[in-house]
C-alpha cells in the first residue's frame, strides 16, 4: 500500500467539491458556521496559514488533508507555542471507509509533519460526536488533551508530541 500526500491544486477542486456535497462530510465539515468548501480556492493560492493536500493511496485521490499553523489560531488555541500544527482530514471515496487506511494516512502524515517540517506538536480537534474518528486518531497516538466549543459544536482536542511519536509503537 503506497501512500502519498500531492499538493493541491486548481485542477483537484472539481474533486473536491464532489467529496464536499456527500452526506458524510458535508454533516462533519460543512456545518452552518463552519467555513464553506469555496475556503479551499484562498489555502491553493496560498493563504500562509493552511497547507492542503490530497491523499493518494496507490496513485488514487481518495482523499484531503491539510495542516494549519496553530499560532494563528486564536479561538481553538490560543496559547500554542511555534511548532504547533493542527490537521484535518477526509477521506472522500466510500469504499475506503472502515478498513484502517485513516488510520494508516495520519500516520504517514504526522511522520511527514515531523520530519519534513519540524513540527513540535500536532494537534487534532474532532466533534465530540465523531467516535470513529477520535478512535482512530487515538490509534496514532494522540491524546485527550481538553474539551472546547467552536462556536457551533463541542470539540475533543487532542494532541501528539514529537517525542511521543517518534517512541512510540506508531511510527
Amino acid at each position: 500500500m503506497k501512500i502519498e500526500f500531492k499538493n493541491f491544486a486548481l485542477d483537484d477542486v472539481p474533486l473536491y467539491y464532489k467529496w464536499c456535497d456527500k452526506p458524510y462530510i458535508k454533516e462533519l465539515w460543512f456545518k452552518e458556521g463552519y467555513e464553506p468548501k469555496e475556503a479551499i480556492l484562498d489555502k491553493i493560492k496560498g493563504n500562509g496559514i493552511s497547507y492542503p493536500f490530497i491523499i493518494k493511496l496507490n496513485n488514487e485521490s481518495i482523499g484531503y488533508i491539510q495542516f494549519w499553523d496553530c499560532t494563528c489560531s486564536t479561538e481553538i488555541f490560543p496559547n500554542e507555542k511555534k511548532g504547533t500544527y493542527g490537521v484535518d482530514l477526509f477521506i472522500g471515496e466510500e469504499r475506503y471507509l472502515n478498513h484502517g487506511i485513516g488510520t494508516i494516512i495520519m500516520k504517514a502524515f504526522i511522520k511527514k509533519l515531523f520530519n519534513e517540517i519540524d513540527a513540535d506538536k500536532i494537534v487534532i480537534d474532532p466533534s465530540e460526536t465523531n467516535k470513529r474518528a477520535i478512535k482512530c486518531y487515538e490509534k496514532v497516538g494522540f491524546t485527550f488533551a481538553r474539551k472546547a466549543f467552536d462556536g457551533v459544536e463541542g470539540l475533543h482536542i487532542m494532541e501528539i508530541k514529537k517525542e511521543d511519536f517518534t517512541t512510540n509503537r506508531c511510527t
